[in-house]
């Protein structure tokens, strides 16, 4: 079982890896982007990507783990609406707000990647 990174140096390592692995995947796509890809950008070895994540797909969903924290964080942050509006006001801005952040082009990226490497059987 991989380590969870436990030092600050051990922690900026993971974090580069996993910068990395998301951008790639992102451009590339999930099949299309390999290890030694993600090595390549990130620097380091193949042997420090297996110290943190079993393999590409563990690396995989951590990252759409830590996105969706990311931006469900993010619209908490956006959705903090004045409860004294009334019922209409308030929805509208609810609504506003949601489809604002549901087609920003980072989160159409990131959904996107998600269901292409569903769908085309990436994941097993």
């Amino acid at each position: 079982m991989p380590e969870s990174p436990k030092y600050k140096k051990s922690e900026i390592r993971c974090k580069l890896i996993l910068d990395a692995a998301l951008e790639l995947f992102l451009a590339k796509g999930y099949e299309a982007t390999s290890l030694s890809d993600i090595i390549e950008l990130s620097g380091g070895s193949l042997s420090s990507v297996y110290k943190y994540f079993d393999n590409k797909e563990s690396l995989f969903l951590r990252i759409i783990e830590l996105q969706s924290k990311k931006l469900d964080e993010r619209m908490n942050e956006r959705m903090r609406i004045n409860k004294d509006l009334k019922l209409r006001e308030y929805l509208q801005e609810f609504a506003g707000i949601y489809l604002e952040f549901l087609f920003a082009p980072e989160a159409i990226k990131f959904y996107r990647l998600i269901l292409f490497s569903g769908f085309n059987g990436a994941l097993s």
